[in-house]
């Protein structure tokens, strides 16, 4: 089910309430929704799949039961491929100074008391009547909240580059994590010189092309790990590593915590 339509429809109305704080709570499944941004700040919430945020810089990635703050005016696109997926979004139209953590995009578990927040929202879905009081004095607090649940932040962004042959070189490593990936590989594959692919990576998206393949492969087990269905040795071979131990010393050093450590908080949150 793509939602494109619902979303053409719900924009204009979104941009132009005058309500300061409202929600809107949607069972989509798989969507694919073109870029766009509001006038409003975005909490988006995401249940029972991985979706995937991406800016004109970054692919940031939202697994179930975290939350993505995205700033007003923030050029964006969401896809999930999850059939189960639903999204929470809160949005905000605050005027006074915010936290200086809301001005950028940041994705981050969200707690049993902002999970319980959230649901509470369902009593205002959609609606952009007049505010009740309690309305009112929840949004406010709920923000103010926002910064703290910052704290833990698992935040892994994906660069991007609208460089044609080096966007195709990125979409082919992302559709390859499993295998073996090298610059020889690259180069042989698009008619590439290894110079002009080690050049590419660092001009294009200031990160070298080992650099970009483990963050690539530490993203996708996230998005694996999140699934029960899995466990720490499948995910470690199915985005390319040999050596559980090796996978787990990678995950660590990017995400802070080790892929068992995850998995729990997956599975509790």
């Amino acid at each position: 089910m793509i939602i494109e339509e619902q979303f053409a429809l719900d924009k204009p109305k979104i941009n132009h309430t005058a309500k300061q704080f409202f929600a809107v709570h949607s069972k989509t499944g798989v969507i694919d929704i073109d870029w766009h941004c509001y006038d409003k700040h975005q909490l988006l919430y995401a249940e029972g799949g991985f979706l995937y945020v991406k800016t004109r810089q970054h692919c940031f990635l939202l697994p179930a039961n975290h939350a993505a703050w995205i700033p007003a005016q923030c050029l964006h696109r969401v896809s999930s491929n999850a059939s189960r997926l639903c999204m929470r979004t809160l949005y905000f139209d605050e005027n006074r100074k915010l936290d200086a953590r809301l001005n950028k995009v940041n994705i981050f578990p969200v707690n049993k008391l902002g999970q319980e927040m959230i649901y509470k929202t369902r009593e205002w879905n959609n609606s952009f009547q007049d505010y009740t009081p309690l309305e009112q004095l929840f949004f406010q607090a709920f923000i103010l909240l926002i910064p703290q649940w910052m704290d833990n932040s698992v935040t892994l962004a994906i660069p991007t580059s609208n460089h044609h042959k080096l966007s195709l070189i990125l979409n082919y490593i992302q559709s390859n994590l499993h295998n073996e990936i090298t610059v020889a590989d690259i180069a042989n594959r698009f008619a590439i010189s290894k110079r002009t692919i080690t050049r590419l990576f660092k001009q294009e998206i200031g990160m070298t092309f080992r650099a970009y393949l483990r963050i690539s492969r530490i993203a996708k087990a996230m998005d694996l790990l999140g699934d029960s269905g899995h466990n720490v040795s499948t995910v470690a071979y199915a985005v390319g590593y040999e050596s559980i131990s090796a996978f787990s010393t990678t995950f660590h050093s990017l995400i802070g915590i080790r892929p068992q450590q995850y998995m729990k908080r997956m599975s509790a949150a």
